[in-house]
């Protein structure tokens, strides 16, 4: 079994490239060829999302597509290995109860993909030691079953502060905004309104 979750933390790598990015190293390739058969069949992934597992676009639907694609490369069927509950807010109670759900459907890894679900998620933590929780963004883990990923998220904002920086000079206006998701005191928001900056710069 410690094969098989060595293996399913690789996803946090398979997710970076969908929406979010790992802070770990993927197992070499050879490693999830030798994962027993019979351990992979047991294995069952839970995932806790922001909003609907229907979603055909958007910051759930790329975690969505993450998952069940790293599951995939990895021999487990989406199908009967994975168990979502979705449409949780960052509250809580709320988060708490939706991982209460999937450790009894038998999850042997949760993701939690929005920022707001780190505590609860900790706290989960050490109340299910053999239970893996990964948890998108965010900044909290422990050393032994709780971890997080997040990707380079900067470099997308500074793509996009290149694109704003060119539709400014197009309009002759110098004005541009950025909507920052939380305070400047993350080092997400930070990094997010430097890069976008400097995509500005870069064109003007």
């Amino acid at each position: 079994m410690k094969k098989i979750i060595a293996l399913l933390l690789a996803m946090a790598m398979v997710l970076s490239m969908a929406a979010c990015g790992a802070k770990t190293e993927a197992p070499a390739a050879q490693d999830n060829a030798e994962a027993p058969v019979a351990e992979a069949a047991d294995f069952k992934v839970g995932a806790i999302y922001i909003n609907s597992k229907n979603d055909t676009a958007g910051y759930t639907f790329a975690h969505h597509n993450g998952i069940t694609t790293a599951m995939k490369e990895l021999g487990l069927d989406p199908a009967t290995q994975l168990v979502i509950v979705d449409e949780v807010p960052e509250d809580d109670e709320q988060v708490l109860a939706a991982i209460d759900t999937l450790v009894g459907e038998g999850a042997n890894i949760i993701f939690g993909i929005s920022f707001g679900y780190l505590n609860a998620m900790l706290t989960a933590a050490e109340e299910y030691t053999d239970v893996v929780f990964s948890h998108g963004t965010g900044y909290l883990s422990n050393d032994t079953n709780y971890n997080n990923y997040f990707g380079r998220v900067y470099q997308a904002r500074y793509l996009s502060g290149i694109v704003a920086g060119l539709k400014s000079l197009e309009m002759g206006n110098n004005n541009v905004g950025y909507v920052a998701a939380y305070g400047t005191e993350y080092a997400e928001t930070a990094s997010g309104i430097n890069s976008f900056a400097m995509g500005v710069q870069a064109v003007n």
